[in-house]
């Protein structure tokens, strides 16, 4: 796994995706403090970026790459290689050097432009590691999609449409239920949904540390008044570890069994 995963950080290293990948996060985040010398109002609007533009992003090239990839890796198979490892070395080293250039087009321009404090420190590292996450999620449930389904047109139109319901409907799924259901007690309902959407997780899980009730959404108040700044870090970083696994499972159990 390991010289898999070494391959392919050198080969994703000189794609083009990755350099505009850390230029658009260096020129986003700079823009950003020239109009606004606030960090928190920046990480404000980096994270509207990363619970938006990149998990489409993601889940179009790890769709694309896999597709792109499929001569290379029934070449793998007919070698030495156990498929679980081979999988996991691709996932891992396409997804690092997107978190590596996410990081460094976001820490530069805060190291330029503002003063790290300790305040500060907590909110830019729980930023971070909000891309983090997303990146290493929506590449598993990316893999997962490409790994079931050998149609190509079928496996974006999947991506598309499950992004379109994670970033732009379920929102308003959530917010219906509560206008339709007002009545009732809702509050531990509506934290149980919230779970099931990575992007609203990664969303509280960010503001949870920006005190910013008011950003986080019905669901995001409800979670910071029930768990609080540390409970609900430690709730929400577990869910979005499952959300990590749990695709990456599924796709690795797929791809063992697949008949190529």
């Amino acid at each position: 796994m390991i010289k898999i995963f070494k391959y392919q950080i050198r080969d994703v290293l000189r794609s083009r995706l990755v350099i505009f990948y850390f230029l658009f996060f260096l020129l986003f985040t700079s823009l950003i403090f020239h109009f606004t010398s606030e960090p928190s109002g920046v990480i404000a609007n980096i994270l509207s970026i990363n619970v938006s533009f990149v998990p489409l992003l993601t889940l179009l090239h790890g769709t694309t790459f896999y597709y792109n990839s499929k001569g290379y890796i029934l070449f793998m198979l007919t070698q030495p290689v156990r498929r679980i490892n081979l999988v996991t070395g691709i996932w891992f080293g396409v997804s690092i050097p997107l978190v590596l250039a996410q990081f460094l087009g976001i820490l530069i321009p805060f190291l330029l432009f503002s003063d790290i404090t300790m305040a500060l420190a907590a909110p830019l590292g729980s930023l971070l590691a909000t891309g983090a996450f997303i990146t290493f999620i929506f590449l598993a449930i990316a893999f997962l999609i490409a790994i079931f389904q050998d149609d190509k047109a079928k496996g974006f139109g999947l991506s598309l449409s499950l992004w379109f319901l994670l970033a732009l409907l379920y929102d308003g799924i959530i917010l219906a239920i509560s206008v339709y259901f007002a009545d009732w007690p809702l509050e531990l309902p509506l934290l149980m949904i919230s779970s099931f959407n990575p992007i609203d997780l990664a969303r509280i899980f960010c503001l949870i540390h920006l005190d910013s009730a008011a950003l986080m959404g019905y669901t995001g108040a409800i979670f910071q008044e029930y768990f609080q700044s540390a409970t609900g870090t430690v709730i929400s970083a577990f869910a979005l570890c499952l959300w990590m696994v749990l695709p990456l499972g599924a796709a690795l159990l797929k791809f063992n069994r697949k008949d190529f």
